[in-house]
């Protein structure tokens, strides 16, 4: 009884708030008009209550205390910061050696990829013989007004064989390893381009479908009204006028140059026809005729003394149909048929000339005019050149298709033997030329020629082996 007096004493004066003496006490809060110190009451935990430290004492413990727990937090703080900092250097250090370990892998690659190349470009060092297949590689430039369509599958198989009664041999040449094949499901636009990845010749597409091939004998009568001087014999290997269907194909836009013809020669180390035999065929203006030249060759095609200095962009000229040939297969191409060319030239209007039947003049193409001291050259012409012009100079004479120089400029071998009856019982679909004999067509007329051997339909049969300072060629290729 007598602590639960003293308690009830406590209370009464304001020193503990609860009857149970092990109950956590709080602060007493004291009304606002009551003068008393306030004073935080501890738990009692027995009989002695009396004995606790003072008030006053107690806030001294408690501020100690709790400089002691900011002086260990302090102290975790700073752990932490430093474990902060060693995971971060570790880090850095980490990113460090990933950096270098690609750096070393990319140098690795490269000299990989360098390597690769260059035992690539030793594989490559030589080039097929012209019965040999071989897989081709282009690039897609598309002709900006036209859609690009998605790639096809450009692949063919082509035999280059000289005829059984020739004794000529082509020069050797070996193989190229065969390059990846594009595939497409669509046929290319009318007109559209792409580029070569041997030789960086521009390439047209020509679509399928049917063509008039040859010249009307009413448009022979009306040649001869104009041109008496003329011998009508000279057209009837262009008879009779027949509709022929082609496959779509791509035709080089423009002849081949010197400087493509260099890379060739400097690939395979191929010798010219005119190399080997030593002379070639060129025209002295000074006598208006033509003269076998020693020296003459596509290197010098004025003969000794001459050279390409200025000439890269010019046809490559002296240049027999094995030559042609070979520069095709090595590309990975091949000579055009006549049809292809003459469809390449014309269109299916049955135009006379690659850009109409509009007179020629020297806007139009490089042929016979006022800067060629011949008899049958037109005056009123000047097309800048006495000789070859540089390739795609005359961009107003484009065929239908886009194709350039179709007309003068060079005469161009094409696949087909030669046969003046040929078109009477020629094949409607795809002809490819008569039975082997002793010449080889060339189409286009040249620099030489007047406006009856620049005609599209004109037809020239000449021997596989001649050469001249006025043949050259272009390539095709099968979609």
């Amino acid at each position: 009884m007598g602590e639960f007096a003293l308690a009830l004493e406590m209370m009464k004066n304001g020193k503990i708030d609860s009857l149970h003496p092990l109950q956590p006490q709080r602060e007493s809060i004291q009304p606002s008009y009551q003068k008393k110190e306030t004073i935080t009451v501890y738990p009692v935990a027995s009989k002695a209550s009396a004995n606790q430290p003072l008030p006053s004492e107690r806030r001294n413990r408690d501020g100690q205390s709790w400089l002691w727990l900011l002086a260990g937090l302090g102290g975790l703080t700073a752990v932490a910061v430093a474990i902060i900092a060693l995971v971060l250097v570790w880090q850095a250090i980490e990113n460090k050696n990933t950096v270098n370990t690609q750096t070393a892998v990319a140098v690795i690659a490269e000299r990989y990829r360098q390597q690769t190349q260059t035992a690539a470009a030793n594989k490559e060092s030589t080039h097929p013989l012209p019965n040999q297949t071989q897989s081709y590689t282009l690039t897609f430039t598309p002709v900006p007004s036209l859609t690009t369509p998605p790639l096809f599958t450009p692949t063919f198989t082509q035999s280059v064989t000289p005829p059984p009664t020739s004794t000529h041999t082509p020069s050797p040449t070996a193989t190229r390893t065969p390059a990846p094949i594009l595939t497409s499901t669509n046929a290319p636009e009318p007109g559209e381009t792409m580029v070569s990845g041997i030789d960086k010749m521009v390439l047209v597409y020509v679509p399928a479908g049917k063509f008039e091939m040859g010249t009307s004998k009413e448009d022979i009568e009306t040649m001869l009204a104009e041109h008496p001087e003329w011998k009508g014999e000279r057209f009837t290997d262009e008879q009779p006028q027949h509709r022929v269907y082609l496959d779509g194909f791509w035709i080089d836009q423009t002849e081949v140059t010197n400087a493509m013809f260099m890379t060739f020669i400097k690939d395979t180390g191929y010798q010219t026809d005119a190399e080997k035999a030593g002379w070639s065929w060129i025209f002295e203006p000074e006598s208006a005729s033509w003269k076998e030249m020693d020296g003459a060759d596509w290197r010098h095609p004025l003969g000794p003394g001459s050279s390409l200095d200025g000439l890269m962009n010019h046809p490559v000229t002296h240049i027999s149909w094995y030559d042609a040939a070979n520069y095709c297969k090595w590309a990975g191409r091949r000579l055009p048929t006549e049809a292809e060319w003459e469809k390449s030239a014309r269109g299916t209007d049955g135009r006379t000339y690659p850009w109409g039947n509009q007179s020629p003049n020297g806007r139009l193409l490089n042929f016979a005019d006022i800067n060629l001291k011949v008899d049958w050259a037109d005056i009123n012409a000047d097309d800048g050149y006495s000789f070859t012009a540089p390739v795609g100079n005359y961009r107003d004479g484009s065929s239908p298709y886009g194709v350039l120089d179709m007309s003068g400029n060079v005469w161009e071998w094409v696949a087909d033997w030669y046969d003046k009856d040929y078109y009477i019982n020629s094949p409607s679909s795809n002809p490819q030329g008569g039975q082997p004999g002793d010449y080889r067509v060339l189409k286009g007329g040249s620099w030489y020629g007047d406006i009856r051997y620049i005609r599209s339909a004109y037809r020239l049969g000449r021997s596989p082996e001649r050469s001249s300072i006025d043949f050259g060629f272009r390539c095709a290729f099968p979609p």
